[in-house]
């Protein structure tokens, strides 16, 4: 019976050691945010309600966006986003880059002698080493980092126009 071949393929490999642990850690942070966001509601629900069992006046509510335009915090976000889509295009585009290796000479030669106990022929041995491999990363794998730049940019732009507009007023 032939053994099969049950090493790894490199998007197998990205997807495990790439892509699953930013996905958790982004699933993290969001979850970790909003349980913050939570945890301060409760305390201040808790604060009013003890103002109100003892008869003081309730203390007041702390808005989490101040009533003026905040302008800076625009162009901070529009920064961070951009920046980081930047350096997530560049650390895809390089891994995809210097994962276009070939098969080492060793693994071709596992293989070669596997095939070689399956009974392949010389022939059929020589067409598998000219077989093209898919162990590089794909390319196309960068394009994700153009979701935060898109984000960065339009965060950009708006802290430029609200700029413009309350300059006017």
């Amino acid at each position: 019976m032939p053994r099969k071949d049950v090493s790894m393929r490199g998007s197998d490999m990205f997807t495990v050691f790439v892509f699953f642990p930013i996905v958790i850690a982004m699933a993290g942070s969001i979850f970790f945010a909003l349980h913050l966001r939570y945890r301060r509601r409760v305390l201040q629900h808790q604060e009013r309600m003890a103002a109100l069992e003892k008869g003081t006046p309730l203390p007041e509510l702390r808005e989490e966006q101040p009533s003026h335009w905040p302008g800076r915090i625009y162009l901070l976000r529009g920064m961070m986003w951009l920046f980081s889509g930047i350096a997530i295009v560049a650390f895809l585009s390089a891994m995809s880059f210097y994962s276009l290796r070939g098969p080492s000479l060793e693994s071709r030669l596992s293989r070669a002698r596997n095939l070689k106990a399956m009974g392949a022929t010389d022939e059929q041995i020589r067409q598998a080493e000219n077989e093209p491999t898919r162990d590089a990363m794909p390319g196309g794998v960068a394009l994700l980092g153009l979701v935060p730049i898109g984000i960065g940019l339009a965060y950009l732009i708006y802290y430029r126009v609200e700029e413009k507009r309350s300059a006017k007023v």
